[in-house]
């Protein structure tokens, strides 16, 4: 039996008093557990998540 693993994304955003300043990210969470690693870009998201499972990751991005 395969195991389901919950993962979370949370869009948040800020702005600063003068409104100057705007940052933005995705914050991840796996089975509960706040990843440090910002999901905003796939490639960032994926390798965070499959190095808290346990894996060990090579990732190689390809343009067309």
């Amino acid at each position: 039996m395969n195991k389901k693993i919950k993962i979370e994304l949370f869009d948040w955003d800020s702005t600063c008093g003068d409104g100057c300043c705007y940052e933005y990210g995705t914050k991840i969470k796996v089975d509960g557990v706040q990843l440090e690693q910002d999901g905003t870009e796939t490639r960032n998201a994926i390798e965070a998540i499959l190095v808290h499972l346990g894996y060990e990751v090579d990732i190689i991005q390809l343009c067309e």
